[in-house]
């Protein structure tokens, strides 16, 4: 009894700690839930502080101008931090101090947003004064001191304005000498214009005062410390989970470990039990009482094979009862291949008396097969039994075997390659494709370490940085250049993963050779970046570079030049020789420049016939004029072209930087001023920039960020100019025309803003609004007008973009328009300079139904051939034709010719004709003439109508046919 008793403790203890164990383990799980929500809301947060940031910019710079996103990002922003405070494990001190660290930061940063607020707010209203300045100046009275405050308001204002965008070194002081110069004005003006004055100088003052602020509290949100003490949690948060993995790991080998020791215990408790039970029913219940809760089944059967007893294990793995088992044939009731076909080992042990070790497969109640691992031992004992079968279902395990097998095959067949090290670096396995990678054998690489594949184009600090990532992370990712068996030198990428587990640390690379997925990706940056004619930077490539020279001259506090080329008479080249010839020269011209570039400075082509001099090396004004000197020199001498010459030269504008502006596009603004001063000067010459040509850039700059306020404000409007048929001046249609009044320059023409909407890429956002207002409007004139055909231009951009006959047709859909009513006018050098990709596009849009009109034929490369293929309706005759008709000099006979050459051209092909630009009697005259020739003939004019609002157009003209 004494034994007896120590086993039954024994035993209990197991359970005891085989449950504690269960308990911690359940306890590591549920730490490692709760330091993932954590992770989740760290990501959460990291990403609202980026967004952060990103809108503190936009709202600085006056990309947004509400604060309701900042103020809901900082509102998550907070509630976040709540929740991950409670998330934390507070326990941790470092967690607990980067976590306050974090919050105190966060708090302080809230602070320097009201600020920035504030200030903000209050530079903007200051500056909205300056924005009306034209007001103060109209109201001056006239007298010799006029000129000279009007000239100091307006430089105070230009001053203001540039401050406002950007603080800029000598700002504040110009700002305060300007304020010096206007206060003497102030006493000698009347009172009220006096009062607008000094208005305007205390506003100056706020901007001039308030502004450093501004960037300052700006850089502050920007460079928050609460950056710095976020990714320190982050990083705390990566490591605790890491080491609740392992804990949890730990605890699980525990448990397999005292499941297995416990089975032991009921196996020798069971064994031990039977060889001291006197009768069978004792040591039956005896069995039952110790392996009640064991792990393994336990089946007792006698001489027959006939069950006595089954523990709970047993039924459940079975389905059968321990009633519904008793009595039965072991054989009949859970051999899988039952009746006598085949006999269960089982069954034959006993029969032989012997004992056995195996496997077989039982069968469960439903009749599915299971396997089993069994082990049967003869019972020492009453005949009631005469042998104990300890049996485990073994299905988990031949599961956890396929997928062992299958992943070793999925090793073995994987096309990336795959290699395994212990800590040290040592090779512990590597796959086939990792042989084919590195061309040595997998005996070569057993027990050797990776670095036997370094190619030595690697410095010491990038592996010192790839272990330092995997001590810190546990993974590295990246790009490595190694060298084959047989010298090649290859590029791989690598993901290389830390690995834990009871076997000690090993590392896991996964290894794919990239070396022609990188020839061809440095085939793409070339075609990206490099122009495929010259072989120069292109535009792209070439403004990188500028900002970089940009951020390197203002860390040295140093200067650069750049040079902006134009080829002068380059146009003659393409119409007389040809496009073919003209690349060749560009190529040409492009070697030239390189020469001049070498290998300091950076030549590139910015497109067309444009090309640009980066120049960091070059810092005087002295230097630079060499540079141009030598590129007027070079670009001057003549161009062989396949036995032909061209002579054009080049004209060439320089500017500074610090000196002229700060910012790449300011830059090459100048430098386009100074390059267009060298052509209006005659041509084949150079030209620094000069402040008085700022006058330009500032002009240009007013009206490009004006005309995106009138996107947004919707100041844009349409006017409509009638179009008639001859001979009897049937009105039949209009041509929809964009004009802008702004609220603070005014009525400004086509002329002036739809250049900059084209350079500043606005062009394409104009037009769709355009065609929108303009197919509404035709629609709903149907009415008054049946068939009234409305006449809408498409610029080049537009023209040029993908899915534009897309965005036709959904316009037509939403207004309702028919597609036969909306012409589509398009200028000649879009038609014929898109080759086959603009055919393309003109036969989807005339698969809508909509008509195709060339705008200012004539004017560009009237390639007769290729018009022959357009699926074009109507051309339309520039006004310069138009102009000399009517006066009877020599050049209006010409004139004359070229109208009639057009008309006749048209009339063969099948086309319409619209004469656009009738301004006086004898033009219409002239061009009534050649109507009885084709019939029928439109046109349009300042004579017959000027564009106006569709209200007036409808009140003038609809209810009238003729003008």
């Amino acid at each position: 009894m004494t034994a007896i008793r120590r086993r039954v403790w024994l035993l209990a203890g197991l359970t005891l700690a085989l449950f504690a164990v269960g308990a911690g383990w359940f306890h590591a799980r549920d730490q490692h839930a709760r330091l993932q929500r954590g992770a989740a809301m760290l990501q959460r947060i990291d990403a609202a502080e980026w967004r952060l940031n990103e809108t503190v910019l936009r709202l600085r710079y006056g990309l947004l101008n509400n604060y309701d996103g900042a103020n809901h990002i900082l509102g998550d922003l907070r509630s976040m931090r709540a929740i991950l405070g409670r998330q934390l494990d507070s326990g941790d001190p470092e967690s607990g101090a980067a976590w306050g660290s974090y919050d105190r930061a966060s708090r302080l940063r809230e602070e320097d947003f009201e600020r920035f607020k504030y200030d903000a707010a209050v530079i903007r209203n200051s500056v909205q004064y300056f924005a009306n300045d034209a007001d103060v100046l109209a109201a001056l009275p006239d007298s010799r001191r006029r000129a000279a405050l009007q000239d100091e308001v307006m430089a105070l204002s230009d001053a203001v304005m540039r401050m406002a965008l950007a603080a800029q070194p000598g700002l504040e002081e110009e700002i305060g000498l300007r304020m010096e110069r206007l206060a003497p004005f102030v006493d000698g003006l009347p009172q009220a214009v006096a009062e607008d004055l000094r208005r305007l100088l205390r506003h100056a003052a706020v901007v001039r005062h308030r502004q450093p602020r501004l960037e300052s509290v700006t850089h502050a949100l920007v460079q928050s410390p609460a950056r710095d003490d976020l990714d320190r949690l982050i990083a705390l948060n990566r490591r605790q989970v890491g080491e609740e993995i392992a804990a949890e790991a730990r605890i699980r080998g525990i448990l397999v470990f005292l499941a297995a020791v416990m089975t032991a215990g009921l196996l020798i408790a069971a064994t031990y039990y039977r060889r001291e039970r006197e009768r069978a029913e004792a040591g039956r219940r005896l069995v039952a009482s110790l392996t009640e809760q064991a792990a393994v089944g336990m089946i007792a059967c006698d001489r027959d094979g006939r069950i006595v007893f089954a523990n709970p294990y047993a039924c459940a793995h079975t389905g059968w009862t321990a009633a519904e088992l008793a009595g039965q044939s072991l054989q009949e009731r859970l051999h899988a291949a039952a009746g006598g076909r085949d006999e269960c080992p089982v069954t034959a042990a006993l029969r032989a008396g012997s004992g056995y070790t195996g496997e077989t497969e039982f069968r469960h109640r439903d009749g599915r097969g299971f396997p089993v691992e069994f082990s049967l031992r003869q019972a020492a004992g009453p005949d009631e039994v005469a042998a104990v079968i300890v049996f485990q279902d073994i299905t988990e395990r031949r599961l956890r075997e396929r997928d062992r097998r299958l992943a070793e095959t999925v090793f073995r067949a994987s096309q990336q390659g795959i290699v395994v090290t212990d800590a040290k670096g040592a090779i512990q396995r590597v796959n086939p494709a990792y042989c084919a990678v590195t061309g040595y054998a997998e005996d070569e690489l057993i027990g050797a370490n990776p670095r036997m594949l370094k190619s030595g184009q690697h410095g010491p600090e990038f592996y010192r940085a790839m272990w330092r990532a995997l001590d810190e992370t546990g993974r590295w990712e990246g790009e490595i250049r190694n060298r084959r068996r047989n010298g090649d030198i290859y590029v791989q990428w690598a993901r290389v993963q830390a690995i834990r587990s009871d076997e000690g640390l090993h590392y896991v690379g996964i290894v794919s050779d990239i070396t022609e997925h990188l020839l061809a990706r440095e085939s793409m940056e070339r075609m990206t970046y490099y122009d495929a004619l010259t072989h120069l930077p292109n535009r792209v490539l070439f403004l990188d570079r500028l900002r970089q020279s940009i951020l390197q001259a203002r860390r040295t506090r140093r200067s650069f030049g750049l040079a902006l080329i134009d080829l002068d008479h380059f146009k003659n080249v393409n119409d007389t020789l040809g496009h073919p010839q003209g690349d060749l020269v560009l190529a040409q011209i492009g070697q030239r420049l390189a020469a001049i570039a070498g290998e300091t400075d950076t030549a590139a082509r910015l497109g067309g016939d444009e090309f640009a001099l980066l120049l960091p090396d070059r810092r005087g004004p002295e230097d630079l004029a060499r540079v141009a000197e030598t590129v007027v020199a070079e670009l001057g001498r003549p161009v062989p072209v396949n036995g032909s010459e061209y002579r054009g030269g080049a004209s060439v504008g320089m500017t500074m930087y610090p000196y002229d502006a700060e910012t790449a596009e300011q830059l090459l603004r100048n430098a386009e001023v100074a390059m267009y001063r060298a052509k209006e000067r005659g041509r084949g010459r150079f030209q620094f920039f000069v402040p008085e040509m700022a006058e330009t850039v500032v002009a240009y700059m007013r009206i490009e960020i004006g005309l995106r306020l009138a996107l947004e404000r919707n100041e844009l409007s349409v006017h409509y100019q009638p179009v008639y048929q001859l001979p009897d001046r049937t009105l039949v249609g209009a041509e929809a025309l964009v004009r802008w009044t702004s609220p603070e320059l005014g009525p400004v023409p086509p002329s002036q803003f739809i250049p900059v909407a084209e350079s500043s890429g606005m062009v394409a956002s104009v037009d769709a609004w355009v065609l929108e207002s303009a197919c509404r409007q035709a629609a709903a004139w149907q009415g008054l007008r049946p068939g009234f055909r409305m006449a809408v231009n498409f610029s080049a951009p537009r023209f040029n973009q993908e899915g534009v006959a897309t965005d036709v047709r959904q316009v037509l859909d939403r207004t309702g328009l028919d597609g036969s009513l909306l012409e589509l006018e398009i200028t000649e050098r879009v038609t014929l300079g898109g080759g086959e990709q603009a055919r393309l596009v003109m036969e989807e849009l005339k698969g809508l139904g909509c008509r195709l009109a060339i705008d200012d034929f004539g004017t560009g490369y009237s390639s007769l051939s290729y018009l022959r293929r357009l699926p074009v309706d109507t051309l339309k005759i520039d006004k310069s034709f138009v102009d000399g008709l009517g006066t009877g000099d020599a050049e209006a006979r010409n004139d004359r010719a070229v109208v009639a050459a057009i008309i006749g051209l048209a009339h063969n092909l099948g086309l319409d004709i619209v004469a656009e630009g009738i301004e006086t009697e004898p033009q219409l005259a002239a061009v009534g003439e050649f109507a009885p020739e084709v019939g029928r003939l439109a046109i349009q004019g300042y004579l017959l109508g000027r564009p106006v609002p569709a209200e007036e157009f409808a009140a003038r003209y609809l209810d009238r046919p003729r003008p």
